[in-house]
């Protein structure tokens, strides 16, 4: 796979997708993506969490691992 300037990898457990139900499609989670600020990984990878606990009410059905890479030029 090649990565793009701009582009970025998102590795994550189904804790994020299924942390309530229903469960988040690849387009619900593309979504989320486009609506977190993505200059800032740290904070995209935090708001991605949050959502996701947020919609479980709180208490999410699973852990959740997230990490993201974004290549750098030079």
């Amino acid at each position: 796979m090649d990565l793009e300037a701009g582009d970025i990898l998102l590795l994550y457990t189904d804790g994020l997708t299924d942390a309530a139900l229903p469960a988040w499609g690849e387009a619900e989670l593309a979504a989320h993506m486009r609506a977190c600020p993505s200059e800032n990984l740290s904070v995209l990878l935090t708001q991605l969490e949050a959502r996701a606990v947020r919609n479980a009410g709180e208490h999410p059905r699973d852990d959740i691992a997230l990490l993201a890479l974004r290549p750098v030029s030079g």
